[in-house]
């Protein structure tokens, strides 16, 4: 299943209430990056924050609830 990046977070919480907001909302969200920043918040900014990614075919929807 392809999916996009829909939203590069600052921190996990934000990524968290993010990513909860649009499962709730029915959409297949993902965070990316996750492991990395529950064991060592410092590396967070090195990979350029906490990526919310979705599937292709709710991209569309899913940037609009955000």
């Amino acid at each position: 299943m392809d999916s996009f990046v829909l939203r590069r977070c600052a921190t996990l919480n934000e990524a968290l209430v993010c990513n909860g907001f649009l499962q709730n909302q029915g959409i297949l969200s993902t965070i990316d990056n996750e492991p990395h920043a529950c064991n060592d918040w410092s590396v967070v900014a090195a990979l350029g924050g906490v990526y919310i990614r979705v599937p292709a075919s709710q991209y569309d929807q899913a940037k609009q609830l955000i």
